[in-house]
C-alpha cells in the first residue's frame, strides 16, 4: 500500500487532479509552484513530524520568472540555479571547491563507502576535507537517524546512526563535526558558504543512481537568505560533546 494512498483518494474524491508517479522512479522531490509565482523548494514532506516535529529547511521565492523557468524546464534564472538529481552533486563541488571562509553543512543522511571513491557522497567529503586543508572553516552538523521499531509494549526508538562512517572519515581530517540530539530529527539538507550561497531542498548525500530518484533542490546567491540559515542552525539542539572517532 503506497504512503499517498489516502491522501490521493482524498484529493480526488474532492475534484482535485491528482497522478502518481512512474513507479519505477521514486519522486523524493518537495515543490510546490503556487499561482505561477510562488515557489516552495525544501525538506519537508506533508507529513506530521516532518511539519510539526522535526529540523526542516525550506525556502518560499515570490518570483514569477523562476516559477515559469522550473515550469518549462529552465534550470537556471537570475540567482538561482535550480538543482536536480543529475546536477546536484556537479554544482555543490564546484561551490565547495570556490570557498573562501567557511561552510556550514546541516544533513540528514550521508552515506559513505570509503571504498567508493568514486561515488557522488566520497567526492563531496573529500571536497570538504580539501577546503579544510585550504583554511577555509567547515563544520558539520548530522542527524542521528533514529526509527521505531514495533514491540508487544508499542513501538521502541531505535538509534540507527547511519552517517557514523561520514562522521569518522571527516573528524578523522579534522573537522568539526557534531550530531543532533535522539529527541527531534533533523531532517534538513542544507549547506550555508561564505555568507552568500546557499544550497537546499531534498537530496540527500547518498549513492542511488539519477536514473533511479526524482529530486528538486536549489542554489541560491544571496547573502540575507544566507544569513537567515546561519541564525537558523545554532537554535539545533546538538549532542553533549563534539564527535570523535
Amino acid at each position: 500500500r503506497s504512503p499517498n494512498q489516502e491522501s490521493y483518494s482524498f484529493l480526488k474524491e474532492n475534484g482535485v487532479p491528482v497522478s502518481y508517479d512512474d513507479p519505477k522512479k521514486l519522486t523524493h522531490s518537495k515543490l510546490v509552484i503556487i499561482d505561477r509565482k510562488k515557489t516552495f523548494i525544501g525538506s519537508s514532506n506533508w507529513t506530521y513530524f516532518s511539519l510539526k516535529a522535526n529540523h526542516e529547511t525550506n525556502v518560499m521565492i515570490d518570483s514569477e520568472p523562476l516559477a515559469e523557468a522550473i515550469l518549462y524546464g529552465n534550470l537556471y534564472s537570475n540567482d538561482i540555479v535550480i538543482l536536480d538529481e543529475n546536477n546536484y552533486f556537479h554544482e555543490l563541488i564546484k561551490c565547495i571547491q570556490e570557498a573562501k571562509t567557511f561552510i556550514h553543512v546541516l544533513f540528514y543522511r550521508v552515506d559513505l563507502n570509503p571504498k567508493k571513491k568514486y561515488s557522488p557522497t566520497y567526492q563531496v567529503l573529500q571536497e570538504l576535507i580539501n577546503a579544510h586543508k585550504k583554511g577555509v572553516k567547515v563544520k558539520v552538523i548530522l542527524d542521528q537517524n533514529f526509527g521505531y521499531t514495533p514491540t508487544k509494549e508499542g513501538q521502541k526508538s531505535t538509534v540507527l546512526r547511519k552517517n557514523i562512517s561520514a562522521a569518522n572519515f571527516l573528524s578523522q581530517a579534522g573537522i568539526e563535526v557534531s550530531f543532533d540530539t535522539v529527541t527531534r530529527s533533523t531532517h534538513a539538507k542544507v549547506i550555508i558558504i561564505d555568507n552568500k550561497l546557499t544550497i537546499l531542498g531534498s537530496q540527500n548525500w547518498i549513492n542511488a543512481p539519477p536514473s533511479k530518484v526524482d529530486q528538486v533542490s536549489c542554489l541560491i546567491k544571496s547573502p540575507s537568505i544566507a544569513h537567515e540559515f546561519i541564525q537558523y542552525i545554532p537554535k539545533i539542539e546538538l549532542a553533549t560533546s563534539k564527535h570523535k572517532n
